[in-house]
């Protein structure tokens, strides 16, 4: 419901030359398509090539801040995403969390005083933001684990068993427990076939991008799977 609401003010928004809060892969898939189905241009501001969270607009570039996050400990995606939710930001407020040497929030500017002036901890570490130029990200990619796996189906039960090394009936305690999403939305429906770049999140066992079959074996399919570091 709440996905539903946020893709109809969104398509009425950029009807008027407004752009989008941040929006991931899934709501940008379902907006573009009512867009182009009504003749509405739009372009998407993707802050580096990997960014899962994107900004739509028509002609007009949306407004964002790129924070890096000062610290003298080293802080982890979690810590800085709670950090987030303790201040009551909705996630369409923010874009991509970058974790590397530096550490990155993207914001949307209308939240650079508030973060300022409140973001001044991270778990129990002292932090302070220091505004950069938005191309100090342009090149930026996720680091990934590459995986192999042979497997019998394509079916979303099936793969998330081979990744978690669960068994079927603790796979589906998993997709009952609304625990796997599919692009950001959650998936309970075992049966689902996977398809190319199909982002899969998977409580406590990470986050992974099916990249598709690289092989076929009688009976089996070699599938490459990348795991974010």
């Amino acid at each position: 419901m709440e996905t539903n609401l946020l893709i109809k003010n969104s398509i009425e928004r950029l009807k008027k030359g407004i752009a989008t809060d941040f929006v991931n892969l899934e709501e940008v898939s379902l907006i573009t398509k009512i867009l182009k189905r009504e003749h509405v241009p739009f372009q998407i501001f993707r802050p580096f090539p990997d960014a899962e969270k994107v900004i739509i607009y028509n002609n007009n570039p949306p407004s964002v801040i790129l924070f890096k996050i000062i610290s003298k400990e080293k802080l982890t995606h979690k810590e800085i995403l709670s950090t987030l939710f303790s201040h009551n930001i909705m996630p369409h407020k923010y874009g991509d969390i970058i974790v590397k040497d530096d550490c990155y929030i993207i914001i949307l500017a209308s939240l650079k005083d508030y973060l300022i002036f409140n973001f001044n901890l991270v778990g129990r570490h002292k932090v302070t933001l220091e505004e950069s130029p938005i191309t100090e990200i342009i090149d930026y990619h996720y680091n990934y684990d590459e995986l192999i796996f042979l497997i019998s189906s394509l079916r979303l039960d099936n793969v998330v068993a081979t990744i978690t090394h669960l068994s079927r009936t603790k796979t589906e305690i998993l997709l009952n427990n609304k625990d796997v999403q599919i692009n950001y939305a959650v998936n309970n429906k075992k049966t689902y076939i996977l398809k190319e770049n199909d982002i899969i999140s998977i409580r406590h066992y990470g986050k992974y991008i099916y990249k598709g079959i690289i092989n076929v074996t009688k009976k089996k399919y070699v599938v490459k799977i990348l795991k974010y570091k």
